[in-house]
């Protein structure tokens, strides 16, 4: 696997994560919306950390 396709791989995640967030219809409880924030949060730190390790 080509560095791009692992950090486009979970740059899609994070916009996934993201657009569940934004979602107007969605019904997630304050846990739910928490627990999305920490994930999308720890996936653009995953990015951060593959992309400085050259994977």
């Amino acid at each position: 696997m080509t560095k791009p396709e692992l950090t486009g791989r979970i740059d899609a995640l994070r916009l996934d994560v993201t657009a569940m967030l934004e979602q107007p219809k969605a019904k997630l409880t304050p846990k739910q919306k928490a627990a999305l924030k920490e994930i999308g949060q720890l996936l653009s730190e995953a990015a951060d950390e593959a992309e400085e390790a050259g994977l």
